[in-house]
């Protein structure tokens, strides 16, 4: 039996740390748990593409995870595909290289018992630069694998129903979305799971498992009936060719309203928002 938690969507900055204390309940909910790995699948930062402090001092803060971490960009650590903008904030090479020089890799794939897990860069989708052709052909290797395989990104296949109208701000870029799929097909992927939506749900489609992991952070304002509100990660179980995830909300959390954070609408994102600076030795 191996167990691996995915958290997502943790938002830390060292000048707008609204989050902050949230994460300290959660890194200590994952020690206390000892999971066999664990997996970030984006917006670990408030303001990455920006500030790369904000980078910085996720990582600094991840280091109190005792077990081996592996991270996936989001739209707010190095910003934003073509189709997908909302912050105005694209992905760059410049922004790219701020991300390396933090975080080792923005893609990975590793073992655990039968298992391929693999953690997919869906923020370089559509972007025309070099590095998505590179990840393109990494892939299909990454997927080579003689047992099951579960996948990790931060933006879902879909936002709530597979048959929907293509959402890319929400969901994987309608430009690769077929091409993406076929590929996981292939692969004998068993479940994706993802983040961003900041909501927690649990669906089958094609024999594969879609699991949206909730924020560390904050839920939306207005929940969508289908998807659960609750602030936590995923804790998923591996036994030989079998898997299981569950929400897990540790206790002391606190939902701290976005609308309050942004004061009810005279900030429009996050990153406006003024400093709220974290009171720890960082660096």
């Amino acid at each position: 039996m191996h167990t691996l938690i995915q958290i997502s969507d943790t938002h830390l900055s060292p000048v707008q740390a609204f989050f902050y204390d949230n994460f300290r309940v959660v890194t200590a909910a994952i020690n206390a748990a000892r999971p066999d790995a664990v997996v970030n699948t984006g917006d670990m930062s408030v303001n990455g593409p920006k500030k790369e402090d904000d980078l910085e001092f996720a990582r600094w803060c991840h280091n109190w995870i005792d077990a081996p971490v592996y991270t996936l960009p989001g739209n707010h650590d190095i910003g934003e595909e073509p189709g997908g903008e909302s912050l105005k904030q694209m992905v760059t090479e410049d922004r790219l290289n701020a991300f390396y020089r933090h975080f080792s890799a923005c893609r990975f794939h590793f073992d655990l018992g039968n298992w391929r897990l693999v953690g997919v860069n869906s923020q370089l989708f559509n972007t025309g630069l070099p590095h998505e052709d590179d990840q393109w052909a990494w892939l299909e290797t990454a997927l080579d694998h003689d047992g099951p395989v579960g996948i990790f990104q931060h933006k879902p296949m879909f936002a709530r129903t597979p048959d929907e109208e293509p959402l890319p701000r929400i969901s994987i870029s309608p430009a690769v979305h077929d091409r993406l799929q076929g590929l996981y097909r292939e692969g004998g992927v068993r479940f994706i799971g993802s983040g961003h939506i900041h909501l927690h749900r649990q669906v089958e489609h094609d024999n594969v498992a879609h699991i949206w992991c909730p924020s560390t952070a904050f839920h939306p304002s207005n929940l969508p009936e289908q998807f659960d509100g609750s602030l936590g990660y995923v804790e998923y179980s591996f036994d030989g060719d079998d898997f299981s995830a569950q929400l897990v909300t540790p206790e002391g959390l606190h939902h701290r309203s976005l609308a309050d954070v942004k004061e009810n609408g005279r900030y429009k994102f996050l990153k406006d928002v003024p400093t709220e600076a974290v009171e720890v030795d960082w660096r």
